[in-house]
């Protein structure tokens, strides 16, 4: 598969935007502002950040013209952003800001202003992006593009990309993510919560119903209600893959697991906090293998490996007392040869956005 996130444009020269500041008084900037390329557009307080409403009579066809557009004319107003103001900031807090020099404050948050008017300007009447149905710029928002501009260190080649990319993907599965109906393929579900509240999903390889190609809807399913359950203030969640009993005959083509996590850096940007993959076996290791070329290195950290007795102690320390009791019962029924999969299908549950338990095949 070819990586659209990563593409470097032709001829891709350093940015051709102007930046200007206000100064007033003994050199503090008062209202640092952008001159982007795209009409010269000036990038300033005045401009709206909401999104359009969704209008259902809308129904437009994304052309690929305007997908190449969106990847290529767009990316180029930028050129390389390594040395952003935005990404040093980004990089800083993460660690990555060695040798960078310090930016005020004022200047990094109108930066990062300006870069998110920049890529919601995608989805407007004259961008790239235009001719998508408005279900699918909806998602386009200023959260979003936070996101993704966090996740890619205010790279903005990288998130153009992902940006437009993302935006078709939701075109393209409008069906599944309006309905969330799906093939029952596993017992994918939320659990419960972790300490600092993000919702905690499970799914044990020994209930897979189907082949892996097959389990992608239900998988984007259970990221959207691991979603539905984070509060306020939480962007992320934890999976928990347990490859107990996995069968390779249903898992020979590595396809699914890399789309799954090709979604992760694109439409569900910065949602992953963690997939740990619990006891592994020797013999399943070329999928880890097939995968793992495909994954930017902070996502392959966002990844870790653990036995079952990891995992439990794991549990005990990171989740809450109710979600780490519920993950323990579901592994200890998973690796119990006398319960059968209707048997266990019975105990199946999930935790809605209420915190209620409820069945999951009610």
């Amino acid at each position: 598969p070819t990586r659209p996130d990563i593409a470097t444009p032709p001829n891709a020269a350093m940015p051709v935007f102007a930046r200007a500041c206000c100064v007033r008084g003994a050199g503090r900037v008062a209202s640092p502002t952008r001159i982007c390329q795209r009409g010269g557009r000036p990038c300033d307080e005045g401009e709206g950040n909401s999104d359009v409403a969704m209008d259902p009579k809308t129904q437009r066809t994304p052309s690929t013209q305007s997908s190449e557009r969106a990847q290529g004319v767009a990316i180029s107003d930028y050129g390389s952003e390594a040395a952003s103001p935005v990404g040093a900031r980004d990089g800083q807090a993460r660690g990555l800001g060695a040798g960078r020099p310090a930016v005020a404050p004022a200047v990094l948050d109108a930066e990062l202003q300006c870069k998110i008017r920049d890529l919601m300007a995608l989805k407007e009447e004259d961008g790239p992006l235009a001719g998508l149905s408005d279900f699918a710029k909806m998602y386009g928002g200023e959260a979003f593009c936070r996101r993704l501009l966090r996740k890619y260190d205010g790279d903005m080649r990288r998130s153009i990309h992902s940006y437009a990319a993302a935006l078709h993907w939701r075109e393209r599965h409008r069906e599944l993510l309006t309905t969330r109906q799906h093939k029952l393929a596993f017992d994918y579900r939320v659990i419960g919560a972790d300490a600092q509240r993000r919702p905690v999903a499970y799914v044990c390889a020994r209930n897979q119903m189907c082949s892996m190609s097959h389990c992608f809807d239900h998988a984007m399913v259970c990221m959207l209600q691991a979603i539905d359950n984070m509060p306020a203030g939480v962007e992320s969640a934890v999976h928990i893959w347990d490859c107990h009993g996995i069968r390779l005959s249903m898992n020979l083509d590595p396809t699914a697991a890399i789309r799954f996590f090709q979604t992760q850096e694109g439409y569900f940007a910065e949602r992953l906090h963690e997939c740990i993959v619990v006891d592994m076996p020797r013999y399943a290791v070329f999928i880890k293998e097939a995968v793992w070329p495909f994954l930017p290195e902070r996502t392959r950290n966002n990844i870790k490996f653990m036995t079952a007795e990891e995992l439990r102690a794991h549990g005990r320390q990171s989740f809450d007392e109710a979600t780490a009791g519920r993950l323990c019962d579901a592994m200890a029924l998973n690796r119990d040869d006398s319960v059968s999969l209707e048997q266990r299908k019975q105990t199946w549950a999930c935790v809605d956005p209420r915190g209620k338990v409820v069945a999951m095949l009610a």
